[in-house]
């Protein structure tokens, strides 16, 4: 049984004062992850329960994207749908409205009308979307948020915290439909002329997607995105008067106090692998870049799924195995692992102190030039014999 929370109303707070990581924010709760981690690089308040306004709509907006409808199916619109109070996109009862159309309306004009509208039509009725919403916030871990209705309007049942709703937002953006729309500053659709609320498309010239809320009682509410140089991050802030500001900070923070952690590099040699009945190996490439930012306490487990041995009748670029990185058993990357050539390694891709010490271990033991391909220079033919003997 759940017990009534109170909520006090929002209140402009005095002049901030700067915390434990130098920032002045205005926002009462606030959170700033890594996406690809989930490590925590910014936080104030970040577990209290708080109203969340119109940033609830992201939750609708993924329920609905992976329900299996349709998106380009039409609906006429009912005069419940078109009466419900607060923001939006002013369509009126007998409308034809895709799907799409209604997600567009949501995100981007933060329509409480295409809210209701897209609870029925994915659900049957708004309880039952909201019951879909709350189940999907358990299989998140959102363990301190709640729902009572698709579109955000205050209510004792309805809340949730800066952590949880980040989580929220690192899982709308494995969405592809969801980072279209949300990105999206101005588009036509079923008739309808709609302009996006999300200012720091504009303000920050990393800020990829994003929703804004606003009740007297939440107060400015704001979930985004940005990326750079591959790094996706998510920041949250709550009954935040200055809002903008605020996740610019935090943004700003987040890119330039923590390292980036190349877990691979697309193109590199990765290792290599003995090729069965022949005195040769073939190199394993990165297919894909993958980085992350991650706080000092995080550690990133590698398990590589590669062969001992290859058959002669693999082929260059063939997929021979692949790189998986965890964070507490929790996968936050893959790389898969693709054949060259035959001996296909190049030098650059080999430390230059590991090539020097393997020369000195070959003329020490007498190695050198034996079992040297006689058409590569020596140097080549001194790489391809350590790989050959998968010296270390």
């Amino acid at each position: 049984m759940l017990s009534a929370l109170v909520f006090p109303a929002f209140a402009e707070p005095e002049e901030p004062e700067p915390d434990a990581y130098g920032l002045t924010l205005s926002a009462q709760s606030a959170i700033l992850l890594d996406a690809r981690t989930g490590s925590v690089l910014y936080e104030k308040n970040a577990e209290d329960q708080r109203l969340i306004a119109s940033t609830t709509k992201i939750m609708t907006a993924l329920v609905a994207l992976e329900s299996g409808q349709d998106l380009d199916a039409v609906y006429t619109m009912t005069p419940e749908w078109a009466d419900v109070e607060g923001s939006s996109m002013y369509f009126e009862a007998g409308d034809q409205i895709s799907l799409r159309g209604l997600l567009y309306g949501l995100m981007l004009n933060s329509g409480n009308d295409a809210a209701a509208a897209i609870a029925e039509i994915v659900a049957g009725s708004e309880a039952a979307f909201v019951d879909q919403m709350n189940e999907y916030a358990q299989r998140l871990g959102m363990n301190d948020s709640h729902f009572a209705n698709p579109h955000g309007l205050d209510a004792e049942w309805h809340y949730s915290t800066a952590h949880d709703m980040a989580r929220l937002m690192v899982e709308a953006m494995k969405n592809e439909d969801f980072r279209e729309i949300t990105a999206t500053r101005h588009v036509v659709i079923d008739g309808f002329e709609l302009y996006y609320h999300n200012k720091l498309l504009n303000l920050y010239p990393y800020c990829i997607s994003g929703k804004t809320g606003y009740t007297k009682a939440a107060g400015r509410t704001l979930v985004t995105a940005s990326e750079k140089d591959g790094i996706l991050l998510v920041a949250v802030t709550l009954g935040a008067p200055d809002y903008w500001n605020d996740q610019i900070a935090m943004y700003e923070y987040g890119y330039h106090h923590y390292q980036v952690n190349c877990l691979s590099e697309r193109g590199k040699c990765f290792s290599s692998v003995e090729v069965n009945g022949a005195n040769t190996c073939v190199p394993a490439y990165c297919s894909s870049t993958i980085n992350c930012l991650t706080s000092d306490d995080v550690e990133i487990q590698q398990t590589v799924y590669l062969p001992d041995t290859l058959e002669c009748s693999v082929e260059k670029g063939a997929c021979i195995g692949k790189v998986v990185y965890t964070v507490d058993d929790r996968t936050i990357g893959t790389c898969f692992l693709i054949a060259g050539a035959y001996a296909d390694v190049e030098r650059e891709e080999v430390s230059t102190q590991w090539s020097s010490d393997f020369k000195n271990s070959c003329l020490r033991g007498g190695l050198y030039p034996d079992v040297q391909p006689s058409s590569t220079y020596r140097m080549e033919g001194l790489l391809s014999t350590a790989m050959w003997h998968h010296w270390e």
